[in-house]
Order: C-alpha cells, then structure tokens, then sequence
C-alpha cells in the first residue's frame, strides 16, 4: 500500500558531482538534472531497495514542503516526490497492469464499486481498502445489467488525512494523493492534496512539474 504523505520523498539515491548552486547533480537518461539545494532530499543510505538506488533519479521537495519560499516553482498543492528514468516509475495504465498486482486485484474485485463523475472520469472504492482510485475511463458500462465500466488509466490513488501541525494542537483534514506519469524516457511520482475526491486537473499538474524538472537540467548550453 502507498505510503504516500512520504515515503516517496524519502526514497534516494546516491548524489553525484556539485553543481553551481552546490545542491547534487544527476545524470538521468542521457541528460543531467542539477537539484537546487533547497529542493533536495538528503540521501538515504540504508534504503537500498529503492528503485532509485542505483543513480537513476533523485528526490525533492515541492511547495507544500518549502511553505516559506515565496518564489517557489510547483504547483502550490505539490509536495515533492521523485524524478528520474521511467523505468523506476509505476505504470497505471490498467492494460500494463501485472494481473496478480494489488492495484489491479482491486479494479476486479467484485466488492469494488465504480462511481462515475464525468464521462471519463471515476472514483473506484472498495471497502477493504481506505484510499480509493481516480480512474479514466474508456467506456461506460451499466452494471444493473452486468456491464462492466471499462478502465484505461489510474489517474491517482487519494485518501483522506489528517494533519496534525497546525498551530495550538488545530487539526486540519484534507485529501492527500498520488501520481505517477511517464514521458518518453522520463518518469516523475509526487504527491499533492486536492479540494476534490475525483481531481480532473492531473494533466495541468504533470505538465508543471516535468517543467520545474527541465528547468534544473544543467547539461544544456
């Protein structure tokens, strides 16, 4: 299960060479990504298994992390996650799914319900299950007569959370969620909060996150 508010910000790797603004450089898919200091995860050492160990991406931390930095370039909702080689990000495409994996035992659990929001859009739940998923759907069945809807893509898996921090003990509950996207070579997990179950804004989300990315390539002329 994800562990999502953040284990997938505490997953790196190991930092190579210093750039100009002394944070650490990567060399991802031919490219190399120079990760301003105040952005960047420490490297932990005693996470082997991470599927980023090996160099092939890094860490970092986004706006939600960095409340205090009035220029920040992510999305306000954004609080960091991982970049690096699209191999070492999960593909939710359901089609690529492994058949024995959780995510797609969930989607054909006959326990599982799909509440359609738009169209193309639904929130898949299941009650063994606290996080529910954000799908696209490909077409829309009628279960009352035994048609299934037809799922093409987990868009985010969201729960609600609690956070604690709030000053004089406050409790503040919203909904917090992940992502996964995949560009040509390149793949980026991170987690945001969103002000609905079902956030159809993912697409605008990815395109300003890859752009922060490609922002700190240090490679070019």
């Amino acid at each position: 299960m994800l562990k999502a508010r953040f284990l997938i910000a505490l997953l790196v790797l190991v930092g190579v060479a210093s750039c100009d603004n002394s944070g650490p450089s990567y060399e991802i898919a031919g490219y190399t990504y120079c990760v301003p200091t105040e952005y960047s995860v420490p490297d932990v050492p005693w996470a082997p298994d991470s599927p980023l160990y090996s160099g092939a991406g890094f860490a970092f931390e986004a706006c939600l992390r960095r409340t205090g930095k009035a220029d920040c370039p992510f999305p306000a909702n954004v609080d960091g996650g991982t970049f690096g080689e699209a191999t070492t990000v999960g593909n939710w495409r359901v089609e690529r799914l492994p058949s024995d994996s959780h995510y797609a035992r969930i989607l054909r659990d006959p326990l599982s319900s799909t509440e359609l929001v738009s169209d193309t859009l639904a929130v898949v739940t299941n009650p063994n299950m606290r996080q529910w998923f954000v799908v696209r759907v490909s077409a829309v069945g009628d279960p009352a007569v035994g048609q299934e809807h037809a799922h093409e893509e987990i868009l985010a898996v969201c729960e609600e959370r609690i956070d604690y921090r709030g000053a004089g003990g406050d409790r503040r509950s919203y909904i917090g969620c992940s992502r996964h996207a995949i560009r040509d070579t390149l793949g980026i997990s991170y987690g945001f909060e969103s002000t609905t179950r079902a956030p159809d804004d993912v697409a605008v989300l990815d395109d300003r996150v890859f752009a922060v990315m490609q922002s700190w390539r240090c490679d070019r002329e």
